[in-house]
């Protein structure tokens, strides 16, 4: 699961479930090999699939979302419209959203970002 997608699922309201850890992805982290986990503080670090900026962050949570959204329950009736919601709220450019999910996301990503 990614580092950010079920805490966002949960806060679009895709789903009632609450994550066990809170996820981070950060650029500190490239060198490492595999996640560190922190069991006491439930935290569990990693590096992203690319560097992560002030300008690319929300971006990437969303296509991370989009990409796990099947690998946890959802709740909501109209899972989609939540995640436009979401994407409208924030401005997003929606070519961007699909560049960045074209360089660094499969294509069923990229299928799930075109519903």
């Amino acid at each position: 699961m990614s580092f950010c997608c079920i805490s966002l699922l949960h806060k679009l309201g895709l789903t009632s479930h609450l994550p066990k850890f809170k996820y981070i992805a950060t650029n500190t982290a490239q060198k490492q090999r595999g996640s560190r986990v922190h069991i006491e503080l439930k935290v569990i670090v990693q590096k992203p699939r690319i560097k992560v900026t002030n300008d690319n962050y929300i971006y990437l949570q969303v296509i991370d979302a989009i990409e796990n959204k099947d690998k946890v329950l959802i709740d909501a009736h109209n899972p989609y419209e939540l995640i436009n919601d979401y994407i409208e709220k924030h401005n997003l450019d929606f070519g961007k959203l699909i560049g960045m999910a074209t360089k660094n996301y499969s294509m069923e990503v990229l299928h799930r970002i075109g519903k």
